[in-house]
């Protein structure tokens, strides 16, 4: 995909609520630290063009950059389809988990790895 920083998906809670996600390459190295809710997943485009996000893991943190390196050091990304990481800001921790609770109740974690470690301390 090209460009994913300037583009943006939408997902909706249980509530509801809807999230609009900015879109980034998986690969994407965050250098300034950003709390944020984060989804991690595949994008397609849509038959107009606008990206879609399918979302494979949701979590929260109040530094996105440190939290992907260690996803990646424990091989959470490897071969897997997921080629974004779509970043939704919020400074509140309180939100940002509320925020998390109410996507995860939309739909459950797609993650394969759950299976293998059994429980994933990120969730």
């Amino acid at each position: 995909m090209t460009n994913l920083a300037e583009r943006t998906a939408s997902l909706a809670g249980k509530s509801g609520n809807r999230y609009e996600f900015a879109l980034y390459s998986l690969d994407h190295h965050f250098v300034h630290p950003i709390a944020a809710v984060y989804v991690v997943g595949r994008t397609s485009l849509d038959e107009d063009g606008s990206p879609r996000l399918h979302p494979t893991f949701c979590s929260e943190t109040d530094d996105l950059g440190a939290r992907l390196l260690d996803h990646r050091a424990r091989g959470c990304f490897d071969g897997s389809e997921n080629d974004t990481v779509g970043v939704y800001a919020v400074l509140s921790d309180a939100l940002r988990v509320a925020i998390v609770k109410d996507l995860n109740a939309a739909r459950p974690s797609a993650c394969a790895l759950l299976e293998t470690c059994g429980a994933c301390e990120f969730l």
